[in-house]
């Protein structure tokens, strides 16, 4: 009885394991970069309507989308929508930090700054249809 309790157990545990690992295989840690640069300075551009922020770290953004676009697309995503997406938002990126340097307009900014937002949007749009 004893043997059969621990050997449950041993496949109990290798299955958790199993589940856990699987479970980080499908997360995509660059994408969670990505956001803590992107989010946090669109929320504080959106919140009190200052870029001074992102003027700071407009080059932080590329950054985050430059290792986006270059890492591995989990399989759960739609490969093909994505990867068209993630080329748009680097491009988006680069003309955002481009114009942030070049001092363009606060609306052109603004204007960049969300299409950069609808990509994103777009990317997780992408990843919600597949998984039905």
């Amino acid at each position: 009885m004893k043997k059969i309790s621990l050997l449950l157990f041993a496949f109990t545990m290798f299955m958790s394991a199993s589940f856990a690992q699987s479970r980080k295989m499908t997360e995509w840690s660059e994408m969670n970069d990505f956001h803590k640069v992107f989010d946090q300075m669109y929320q504080y551009s959106k919140g009190n309507g200052r870029l001074c922020l992102l003027k700071e770290n407009s080059m932080m953004i590329y950054s985050a989308s430059k290792m986006l676009h270059e890492s591995q697309i989990p399989a759960n995503y739609a490969i093909k929508e994505t990867r068209e997406n993630l080329d748009y938002l680097l491009s988006k990126c680069a003309e955002l930090d481009g114009q942030v340097s070049g001092r363009a307009s606060n609306a052109k900014i603004k204007a960049l700054l969300e299409e950069a937002k609808e990509l994103v949007r777009k990317i997780e749009v992408d990843n919600n249809k597949s998984k039905k």
